[in-house]
């Protein structure tokens, strides 16, 4: 699978040094989506490692839900929380490409 991600344009980073706790059938897997400047990266519930792939000015919002998705192939989660270094009023980001309705519609954020 890395040969899949190098070709994509995509990497896996180190693993994080973290405690592992049991995960009960209650407790909500959340995919968690770090937008920065130089790169996006991805980790979930249950992951020994985080994924990422480069960003820039020139990342479309559309670009950007694709990478993330292939990334997190093979991922389950229940719900995705997203950092964005950006304003957001009302759940909605305060940009004119829309990303916020775009990050709703292919991630199934409600």
């Amino acid at each position: 699978m890395d040969a899949n991600l190098r070709a994509a344009g995509l990497r896996r980073t180190a693993k994080p040094h973290r405690a592992r706790r049991a995960r009960t059938s209650s407790t909500p897997r959340v995919l968690v989506v770090d937008v920065g400047g130089t790169s996006v990266k991805i980790l979930a519930t249950g992951q020994d490692e985080h994924r990422s792939f480069p960003s820039g000015p020139a990342l479309t919002p559309g670009q950007m839900v694709s990478g993330v998705k292939k990334l997190a192939r093979g991922w389950s989660y229940d719900a995705v929380s997203i950092g964005y270094p950006g304003p957001v009023l009302n759940r909605t980001t305060l940009r004119r490409d829309g990303l916020g309705s775009i990050l709703q519609r292919h991630l199934a954020i409600q």
